[in-house]
């Protein structure tokens, strides 16, 4: 029968894997960035709920039902298995996981945080996708009757799955976010929440004043800041850049708003030594997919005849002068 990784995890955090079979999945985990994943979620459980299973377990029980899910086919063909202790002490973890997972579904949430490891989106339950930027965490509450409701930590862009029977939500900076099925970024930081939607609707409210919403549609964008909510002007066209892996300057586009796109993109401070370059327009459309920093600054530099210099992480483009 083959082990399936919740069975393999379960063996190693219950100390039933020893000596080569334990070093054989510690070395896939370093290599196996899903089932990586899928330990440190069950890591995090079998912390949680090693208290809760001090005492009172029937393990006969657990076994008797863990034995009539797994092994069913395996009984069905007529293959015998004996099966030792270590493997009914995996058993039982396993379907204390689960029990924990039931217990977590009346109310606690379950909190994850940015990999730079794994760029793939976290997938809820309902089908709905958050992918995180860097250093942001996204705590998600159990979905259940007429509610889906997650808060956000920093910076993520949704994509909701439509469901006109339970609202998505989402609590971020003050602001409570609703939607049925639409595309959006939001923007948490300590000083404001900005929200910026791609496709679809969204309400746009304040926690604690009811009096401060906003209905916003596909392209639209809106700020919270000290109590005030407002629309702002459509942002730039590489707000969700870091989501993307995608950079665009429309022509026309100011040197100042450029270095901007590009110094969040690239999460490095770009500068221009002379100042007055800021109001230096470009003339044609630039596109760049997936771009290293410097294939990005080196047309822009001699856009204006200028040259690049790096100061530790730093990016200054010097001299030169408006065409």
């Amino acid at each position: 029968m083959e082990e399936t990784n919740e069975v393999r995890i379960g063996r190693f955090l219950s100390g039933a894997a020893e000596g080569d079979e334990r070093l054989a999945f510690e070395r896939e985990l370093e290599s196996n960035p899903a089932l990586k994943s899928d330990f440190l979620t069950y890591k995090k459980i079998w912390e949680n709920s090693h208290a809760k299973m001090q005492g009172g377990w029937e393990s006969e029980q657990a076994w008797q039902r863990f034995t009539e899910n797994t092994l069913a086919k395996q009984t069905e063909r007529g293959t015998a298995r004996k099966i030792n202790l270590k493997w009914a002490v995996a058993a039982v973890v396993v379907i204390s996981l689960a029990s924990f997972l039931l217990s977590w579904s009346n109310g606690k949430p379950v909190s994850y945080a940015y990999n730079a490891n794994d760029t793939k989106p976290l997938v809820l339950s309902d089908g709905s996708k958050i992918y995180l930027n860097k250093d942001a965490s996204v705590d998600v509450f159990p979905f259940k009757h007429k509610k889906r409701h997650v808060a956000l930590h920093g910076e993520a862009f949704f994509e909701v799955s439509p469901d006109a029977q339970r609202p998505f939500t989402v609590e971020s900076g003050g602001t409570i976010t609703e939607v049925v099925g639409t595309a959006f970024n939001i923007t948490q930081t300590q000083e404001n929440t900005r929200i910026f939607v791609e496709r679809g609707k969204v309400i746009f409210k304040s926690i604690d004043k009811n009096k401060e919403i906003l209905a916003l549609t596909a392209g639209e964008a809106a700020l919270y800041n000290e109590d005030r909510m407002q629309l702002i002007p459509n942002p730039s066209p590489n707000i969700n850049a870091w989501h993307t892996q995608h950079l665009s300057f429309t022509k026309n586009m100011s040197y100042a708003e450029i270095l901007m796109d590009a110094s969040a993109y690239f999460n490095r401070p770009i500068s221009l030594e002379n100042a007055a370059l800021k109001d230096c327009r470009i003339s044609n459309t630039l596109i760049y997919n997936s771009p290293e920093i410097n294939a990005v600054l080196k047309p822009l530099a001699s856009f204006v005849n200028g040259t690049i210099k790096v100061e530790g992480d730093k990016y200054i483009i010097v001299g030169g002068t408006c065409p």
